[in-house]
């Protein structure tokens, strides 16, 4: 679950992306789309509730599915 990369430190191996180039963000555990410069929740994994997800993650975002 680690730390989003924009707050990891700037030797981090992995590569950061700039500011708005992402439009769809898939992990393991939801799939999350963003649509009119807001963050939306759009599948979670089973097993999981959207209230889980949004405790999960540091971004702004809105519910799009069904709890």
């Amino acid at each position: 679950y680690g730390t989003p990369i924009e707050e990891r430190d700037a030797g981090t191996d992995y590569p950061l992306t700039g500011v708005d180039c992402v439009d769809v963000v898939v992990t393991d555990l939801a799939i999350l789309r963003r649509r009119d410069g807001e963050w939306l929740l759009e599948e979670v994994a089973e097993g999981f509730t959207p209230d889980e997800i949004q405790a999960l993650t540091d971004m702004d975002i809105k519910v799009a599915v069904a709890s």
